[in-house]
């Protein structure tokens, strides 16, 4: 177990399936955070280097049904849950999709609406206007590990996808190599970051 005394958080492990959560859970609000702490330079973004998540989404089990959806009237709904400024639906919109983005950071999901001409709506995923059931695809990119309560993340993304839809996170291991190794000394333990610290069984 991992203390704090000056903030009074702590953090457990649940023995049989290993997850790891700070407690108490208190949500981080950089809502009105300024850009520059999210990227510091925007010019020299890469976008390219987010087509793998294209690839990858297109690849995975239901991603035929997906690939044949490009080439109808309809094309493939993807919604981001934690998009930032929308980088990863850049790729997506240039592959032909129906792209959508939610993140509750203001400064960046306005560049996003303005410089990346996105539909992306400032909010919690909790509190989103999706509509249920209307994506094909969902995805969050190392988002998960950050929320307050990831049960009512997960229902929410889960309430947006179309029956046999995808649902697609990406998150930190903390039973890699390096995270056991070190536990709760290591880089990888961030208790006033993550909030949720997640192993293959645990998620």
């Amino acid at each position: 177990m991992w203390d704090d005394h000056q903030s009074g958080r702590e953090a457990y492990i649940c023995a049989p399936c290993r997850f790891t959560f700070v407690w108490p859970r208190l949500a981080q609000d950089f809502s009105e955070e300024p850009a520059e702490s999210y990227y510091a330079d925007w010019e020299q973004l890469n976008y390219s280097a987010f087509d793998y998540y294209v690839a990858d989404v297109m690849t995975a089990e239901g991603g035929r049904a997906i690939q044949m959806k490009l080439n109808s009237s309809e094309p493939p709904a993807i919604l981001d849950a934690g998009c930032g400024a929308g980088q990863v639906l850049v790729q997506f919109r240039s592959h032909g999709w129906s792209v959508r983005g939610v993140d509750p950071w203001a400064a960046v999901t306005a560049i996003g609406r303005k410089y990346l001409r996105l539909p992306i709506e400032t909010a919690r995923m909790e509190d989103a206007s999706v509509p249920a059931g209307s994506q094909d695809v969902v995805i969050s990119i190392d988002v998960l590990q950050f929320v307050a309560d990831p049960r009512a993340f997960l229902d929410a993304c889960m309430a947006a996808l179309k029956p046999g839809g995808l649902l697609y996170l990406t998150l930190p291991n903390f039973e890699s190599t390096e995270s056991v190794g070190a536990r709760f000394a290591g880089s990888k333990f961030l208790p006033f970051c993550y909030l949720s610290y997640f192993t293959p069984t645990s998620i």
